[in-house]
């Protein structure tokens, strides 16, 4: 709550900006708050360091959107590929609940994953899915990770 405070207290010093939780400039990311202003974006919880543009630009990638510019499906960001890994894992309210699966064959990385560690055979899996191996792949590597 500490760095909330100074954060809203920095935005206001800094910025004039009276009412930032209501502010269309506001943006939040894992507990850091920024702001974008004159096209930067401003981390405002650490003193207004300027964060990478480039770093929030290859995340928003990682989203699909509609003609309207609203989030249709995640594709998130696997720890062992990073930014530029496949878009295979994803996050879509649609389908499953929104709990991740492989992109285009709507299985979930979960239920991949705990017939593996079943004891069934990676063959049979992806046999009864129409999985390639790389898929199984990356079930497994978001499962673990997670």
């Amino acid at each position: 709550m500490a760095a909330l405070r100074a954060a809203l207290d920095y935005a206001e010093n800094e910025f004039n900006i009276k009412r930032l939780l209501l502010s269309n400039d506001l943006r939040t990311a894992a507990g850091t708050v920024f702001i974008e202003r004159l096209g930067q974006i401003i981390d405002i919880g650490r003193s207004g360091q300027i964060v990478l543009q480039e770093l929030l630009n290859a995340h928003l990638k990682r989203i699909d959107r509609d003609v309207a510019g609203l989030p249709l499906r995640l594709f998130p960001v696997n720890t062992a590929r990073g930014l530029e890994g496949p878009k295979i894992v994803a996050v879509d309210p649609k389908i499953s609940f929104g709990r991740p699966i492989i992109a285009g064959k709507g299985v979930r990385t979960l239920t991949i994953v705990e017939r593996l560690d079943a004891g069934e055979e990676r063959e049979v899996v992806a046999a009864d899915y129409r999985l390639e191996e790389h898929e199984i792949d990356e079930a497994i590597l978001f499962e673990r990770a997670a």
